[in-house]
């Protein structure tokens, strides 16, 4: 019966080393592979990441020289465009001024040349007597005569009527100062304002709507400039502003243009070629991967500027492990369960 036993055991024993040394190999042959699939998904991951990368950056270069194209086609737009509403301004301002020289200066024309006598006409018929005529002009004047003595004084007449004022306003142009109730000033251009009491103030600011509280504004002749156009600003009677490179004035309660953007002159000579810029300072290397390397718990990845990833392959290989140990277990308990072989116990086994 012992001889039986150790039989048993030793036949166990020799099946449980066997499955041991298949399971084993199972599970190298298991971390084998996985390992190797991992290096081949880090290394299309790599590769992914690389293409990835060089693609992204083509992008940025493409899109960077779109935003450069266009930066430059918009500039040279708007420098013709300035250049033709400047010209633009400059006809108007000259047509302004010839009108108004033709409107100071204009006097009348001499008198034409004489035209030439026509030819006489056949003589008509005797006409009836007809009534007295005018008397006929005064001869040719005679001869200055000898000087006669000298008169009498005659007497004095009465002093005529006081006459009308002359037209226009006769002010001062308006500068810093004191002015007393009743002053007035000519300010901006050709506006006329009346102080209501003493003050120091100006009279209507050119950055304010209203004409303020210390004057009043004369009639509505002048202009004033106020620069460029303000959103929700109320404008006042011949105020001038600036808006889409042209000037607009409110005249009439209407808002007018006064001075439209000139056309794009010709296009100047080619300058000089400027002097070499001062070189730049070395730029950085670019960032990519230095070195593949297995760590203490998988993979890592030195970067080439010094910095390190890692990759912890631990978890799965515990998995493994795992999976491993519970296959072990469950075929030694298979090889237990199964039935034993029955044998013979011969004369001289059992003591």
């Amino acid at each position: 019966m012992k001889r039986e036993l150790e039989i048993v055991v030793d036949t166990i024993a020799g099946q449980m080393a066997e499955q041991r040394r298949q399971v084993e190999a199972v599970v190298q042959q298991a971390i084998t592979a996985r390992i190797d699939h991992i290096r081949l998904a880090f290394d299309e991951l790599r590769g992914a990441v690389r293409d990835e990368l060089a693609r992204g950056l083509d992008a940025q270069r493409a899109e960077v020289e779109d935003l450069r194209k266009e930066a430059q086609r918009v500039t040279l737009e708007l420098r013709l465009a300035v250049s033709t509403e400047l010209q633009r301004l400059a006809d108007a301002r000259e047509a302004m001024a010839e009108v108004a020289r033709t409107v100071r200066n204009g006097l009348d024309g001499a008198p034409g040349e004489r035209g030439e006598r026509g030819d006489s006409g056949p003589p008509g018929a005797r006409g009836e007597r007809g009534e007295r005529g005018e008397p006929g002009p005064a001869g040719e004047r005679g001869e200055r005569g000898e000087s006669g003595p000298a008169g009498r004084d005659g007497i004095t007449g009465e002093r005529g009527m006081p006459g009308r004022d002359g037209a226009g306003i006769d002010a001062p142009v308006w500068a810093a100062g004191v002015f007393r109730e009743g002053s007035v000033v000519q300010h901006h251009i050709g506006q006329h304002y009346r102080a209501l009491r003493d003050t120091v103030a100006e009279p209507a600011p050119a950055d304010h709507a209203e004409v303020g509280p210390d004057w009043e504004r004369i009639g509505c002749a002048g202009w004033r400039h106020c620069g460029a156009f303000v959103e929700g600003r109320s404008y006042s009677e011949g105020d001038l502003y600036i808006r889409d490179w042209s000037t607009f004035v409110l005249a009439g309660g209407a808002v007018r243009l006064f001075g439209a953007r000139g056309k794009a002159g010709p296009a100047g000579e080619r300058g000089a070629a400027g002097r070499d810029g001062i070189n730049g300072k070395p730029g950085h290397d670019g960032r990519g991967v230095a070195e593949l390397m297995w760590a203490e718990y998988g993979w890592a990845v030195r970067m080439t500027d010094g910095e390190v990833q890692t990759w912890n392959v631990l978890p799965v290989l515990e998995r493994i492990e795992e999976k491993a140990t519970r296959d072990f277990e469950q075929r030694i308990d298979e090889v237990l369960s199964r039935p034993r072989p029955r044998t013979r116990a011969r004369k001289g086994d059992l003591s």
